[in-house]
């Protein structure tokens, strides 16, 4: 048995498989789909669930999936999942189990479920080619909407009526979107990281390899003095170090050629992916007056070393941490300027479930954000905070409206009675502690910790070191994540820890495109050119 953990992958081994779930205490239904490399279904004869128990490669019978990857069409995925009735979380924790079985041990998959959160779907396993072999990965996705969430993420239209089939979109395949949430998004560039960082381990692996066995090779041919600078000792030189370069040639071959297919893979999400998630070259930009899910895109991770090979690195909406924009002696302007558009952006959608928009506030002592609230003037609906009198008055608000925020949740959608007082805020502040009293960065601490529970965003920016003993800059910055602008920021990947170039996302405030995008926000309508540059 080869016990896995949510993102883990495993050789498959075999390629006949059963899927099956167990449970205690209540009943599961488990699904198949077969999806492409954006994990989308082509048409409704793509999924497999009761109603319709077989469609090539997959077949449902007594409760299991029998999965056949040699009889998938070309170029195809499985995923398989689980859905259930709404029961009590414990009951769901109780001993919920996910199995992948072959015909020999070593072929045997599992993995705990745990919808601790209510969700009543989830993804269990993704089957999945990558250099002609097959592989397993363990997801645990789940779906507080159940089944007609998961379906809908991976490009399935639900229909209400019981025990019919699902349809699929009528999108061209480039077209289909991933979900109205952000997991599908986000789950899709978490598995290209993931690819792309064992796929670069095992480069880096084959590497060492050839240099440390070169390394010994010419320390047992150079051992016998007396033979140093003979012919044969020049020839087995010379073998040993082709021997090196070619094994460093077909390592380096193998990794560009998943680099590019994994580029490939990032070219296609990108166009996809919700405006907040996207690179800003992305025709999702053209959607950033509409209301759509959204996760949030805070850098990327490159290794120049290693090749032109650039991840988006992601986290979901509403951020559950304030980000803190570290001026490392390069400008912070740029950065602070994406982080804000994009939180704004991606703050829409939360904000319409509850209220009619997103409120601004900025408050600047130092002059440094100048530029980001010129660009954003016609979304404010307060003026900049730029002078010491002016924080407590602002931070006023920002209690208040906590208050009135905490009321309307507590009264429930039928008695808020003043839904305009409910909404979501980003707070963006330069500079701390320059200009503040110290019990004004008390009240600041509270405002955070109150603020992220209401899906608020809190965006700092300035450097650290020269406030390191005050206790209460220090308290604030613990509780933030932390971006840093410099060349030389790295990252290690969550699965083999290799270093990972991080390069903040930027946006020019003076930009034709922070122009168009601003205005789009504004106007609630598509700007006119789809694709914004920087």
């Amino acid at each position: 048995m080869n016990e896995l953990v949510a993102g883990q992958n495993a050789p498959a081994g075999e390629h006949a498989l059963k899927f099956s779930v167990t449970a205690t205490g209540f009943d599961v239904d488990v699904v198949g789909l077969v999806v492409d490399d954006r994990l989308q279904v082509s048409d409704s004869d793509d999924v497999v669930f009761f109603n319709q128990p077989t469609t090539p490669g997959i077949t449902l019978s007594d409760g299991q999936l029998s999965i056949d990857l040699d009889t998938l069409r070309p170029g195809a995925r499985v995923l398989c999942a689980v859905g259930f009735d709404d029961v009590p979380v414990e009951l769901a924790m109780s001993g919920m189990r996910a199995e992948l079985t072959g015909s020999v041990g070593s072929s045997t998959f599992g993995l705990s479920l745990r919808p601790n959160l209510g969700e009543t779907a989830l993804l269990c396993f993704e089957l999945y080619q990558r250099s002609g072999l097959w592989k397993v990965r363990a997801l645990g996705q789940g779906y507080l909407g159940g089944l007609a969430q998961l379906l809908t993420s991976h490009g399935v239209e639900v229909d209400e009526t019981p025990g019919t089939v699902p349809a699929s979109h009528d999108l061209p395949p480039e077209m289909t979107p991933l979900g109205t949430d952000y997991g599908a998004a986000i789950e899709r560039a978490h598995v290209i990281f993931e690819d792309a960082a064992r796929s670069a381990a095992g480069f880096v692996q084959s590497e060492r390899f050839a240099h440390d066995r070169l390394d010994r090779e010419l320390a047992d041919t150079l051992s016998d003095a007396s033979q140093r600078n003979s012919p044969e000792v020049a020839r087995r030189r010379e073998s040993a170090q082709k021997r090196c370069d070619d094994l460093v040639t077909a390592a380096r071959e193998r990794f560009d050629s998943d680099s590019r297919v994994l580029m490939d893979e990032l070219a296609a999400l990108d166009p996809q992916l919700p405006p907040a998630m996207a690179s800003w070259q992305s025709p999702a930009w053209s959607r950033a007056g509409g209301h759509t899910g959204s996760g949030l895109r805070l850098a990327d991770l490159s290794a120049p070393e290693r090749g032109e090979l650039r991840l988006p690195y992601c986290v979901p909406t509403p951020v559950p941490r304030p980000l803190w924009v570290l001026e490392t002696g390069q400008s912070v302007v740029a950065v602070v300027t994406s982080l804000t558009v994009r939180l704004v952006t991606a703050a829409r959608t939360f904000s319409a479930a509850f209220g009619d928009g997103v409120t601004i506030d900025i408050l600047d002592l130092t002059g440094k954000l100048t530029a980001l609230t010129d660009l954003l003037a016609p979304l404010l609906l307060a003026p900049p905070v730029t002078t010491p009198d002016a924080v407590a008055p602002r931070l006023d608000v920002l209690e208040s409206a906590i208050d009135l925020n905490m009321m309307a949740l507590q009264a429930g959608p039928d008695d808020r009675g003043n839904d305009d007082a409910f909404g979501v805020r980003v707070v963006v502040i330069a500079d701390l502690p320059f200009g503040w009293e110290h019990a004004d960065l008390a009240r600041l601490l509270r405002i955070v910790d109150r603020g992220i529970r209401l899906g608020w965003s809190f965006v700092f920016a300035g450097s650290l070191d020269e406030h390191d003993g005050d206790p209460l800059v220090a308290a604030i910055a613990d509780t933030t994540l932390v971006l840093p602008v410099t060349d030389h920021a790295l990252a290690h990947d969550p699965w083999v820890g290799l270093e990972w170039t991080l390069t903040a996302e930027e946006l020019d405030p003076q930009s034709v495109a922070a122009q168009q995008i601003v205005a789009s926000l504004r106007s609630g309508q598509s700007p006119s050119n789809a694709g914004p540059h920087t």
